[in-house]
């Protein structure tokens, strides 16, 4: 027994060529990079790759133009991951990897690719003005069951200043499956950061998008339904930083820009159980943007319960502004709470405003909106269950049905919004409420709905489990870790 759990390596180096006794026991003795690719050299037998297994890169180790540079040739378990780990200072490289991608998992379950310290994947020469204007892939993850990316840097698939080129290039491309994991990776240049594709007749679910960095993409995150019957379950995008799209404004208008895109528009596709909180959004979204946050629905498809806390939505740009809000969504029961947005400017009134209300049922609470041209976009289809304490400032009031409403004419309208006020929340630099604030315990407590990662705030301070709760996306009114302990009794002291 103690052989059989021995007949597999537990650890093999790469390098780009074998180095030292091309054993794969250290960088100083790795086997070359294409050893990874021969299907005979995965298994359960002595130096194979195999479930447990830890694939170390070493160094740089370049591509060819248009090539795959790791392919996937077997599974691990869900308690014994095949893992491919970034040794410090190792990277891929190549002018541009390949329209199926650098490196793909080909189908294969319980696959953690670890950038480590400071790992890379880049293309070296891919962009308008590069030497190459080619598709390409960075990682490519089909059809998987616990397949992870973290701690890895993504640069360059496509870096785009001018021109309609580079539409098809892709930082992770992500194929159904389920239970997978993108986290801690800083992503960049490419028109999509991250493409998550859920299949058509079938459940994709339990995806976690969290603690990355977006930058210069097209669109940072994009989940969307391929075909018809297509159902997206328990998406949790958490804890990410996304700022610029401009990079990839088009005189034609051929990119539309969102930091995150989340849609069902096939016949018969749905959404249930998404989850946006504790995000942040700053920079320039570009001319040719649509929302920075977009939760679209089309026809007969649904987005049932989808909530959208904790997140701080900026933007630098006075003239770029979001044609379809901050926040658009479109769905049933939807819930906007605790979020704060700074807009870059009060003009473009029915084109500039907090949330863009396309579906019914919504619950906005606790939202602090400031500095845009509406507060809330509600047309005729839409409608609104709840509406209370949030923060209204600088703004042109509301727009809803067919005509453009002042806020008191609004809270008469719609019989909501009695607690909300039009002050200015005085956040300081970091938009947070500072300690005059009109915000500070002038929200409602929504503990009870029993939401873990809503009773936090975005810095993942408490908030007070009784009494009432501050307006936005940071809190300071805060709960303590536990109860306080009494102050001592019966001491005495000496002076010696």
């Amino acid at each position: 027994m103690l052989g059989a759990s021995l007949c597999k390596a537990n650890d093999v180096y790469l390098a780009q060529n074998a180095t030292g006794g091309g054993d794969g026991s250290s960088c100083g003795s790795a086997k070359a990079v294409s050893f990874f690719n021969s299907s005979g050299n995965w298994g359960t037998g002595s130096s194979q790759i195999g479930p447990g297994t830890t694939v170390h890169l070493c160094g740089t180790i370049t591509g060819a133009a248009g090539s795959t540079i790791l392919t996937f040739q077997g599974s691990g378990t869900s308690s014994s991951p095949i893992t491919v780990l970034f040794e410090s200072g190792a990277g891929l490289t190549a002018p541009y990897w390949s329209n199926q991608g650098g490196i793909i998992t080909n189908s294969h379950n319980y696959i953690t690719i670890d950038g480590g310290a400071n790992g890379y994947l880049t293309n070296a020469a891919n962009g308008s003005t590069k030497g190459n204007q080619q598709d390409t892939k960075g990682i490519s993850i089909g059809g998987c069951t616990g397949c992870v990316v973290k701690n890895l840097t993504i640069s360059n698939m496509y870096v785009h200043t001018t021109g309609t080129g580079g539409g098809n290039s892709y930082s992770v491309y992500l194929y159904g499956g389920n239970s997978n994991t993108i986290t801690g990776n800083t992503i960049n240049d490419a028109r999509w950061c991250l493409f998550y594709i859920y299949q058509a007749g079938s459940t994709s679910s339990n995806t976690v998008v969290s603690n990355n960095t977006f930058t210069n993409c097209d669109h940072g995150v994009a989940a969307g339904d391929g075909n018809g019957g297509a159902k997206l379950a328990n998406l949790t995008i958490s804890g990410n930083t996304f700022h610029d799209m401009v990079n990839w404004d088009e005189p034609t208008d051929s990119f539309h820009h969102d930091y995150i895109h989340v849609w069902a528009v096939g016949g018969g596709s749905g959404i249930t159980g998404l989850q946006i909180f504790n995000n942040y959004f700053y920079g320039d979204p570009g001319q040719n943007n649509t929302a920075l946050i977009n939760v679209e629905t089309q026809s007969s498809n649904t987005n049932d319960g989808a909530m959208l806390y904790n997140n701080l939505l900026t933007n630098s740009s006075k003239t770029h502004l979001p044609p379809y809000g901050y926040i658009s969504s479109g769905g049933t029961n939807i819930s906007l709470l605790n979020n704060t947005i700074v807009g870059g400017s009060t003009s473009q009134n029915v084109a500039n405003e907090c949330f863009y209300l396309g579906g019914t049922h919504y619950k906005i609470m606790n939202n602090t909106c400031q500095n845009v041209g509406l507060f809330l976009y509600l047309p005729a289809k839409g409608s609104i269950a709840t509406a209370d304490y949030n923060n209204w400032y600088n703004g042109g009031g509301m727009y809803a049905t067919t005509s453009f409403l002042a806020t008191l004419a609004w809270k008469a309208l719609c019989l909501c919004d009695a607690h909300s006020t039009t002050t200015n929340p005085n956040l300081d630099s970091n938009f947070k409420p500072q300690s005059n604030s009109p915000v500070v315990q002038a929200g409602t407590n929504l503990s009870s709905m029993g939401v873990s990662s809503l009773n936090k705030d975005k810095a993942l301070n408490k908030r007070v489990s009784s009494g009432n709760w501050d307006i936005g996306a940071y809190a300071i009114s805060t709960a303590a870790d536990g109860p306080t302990p009494n102050a001592p009794t019966g001491l005495s002291a000496s002076v010696q």
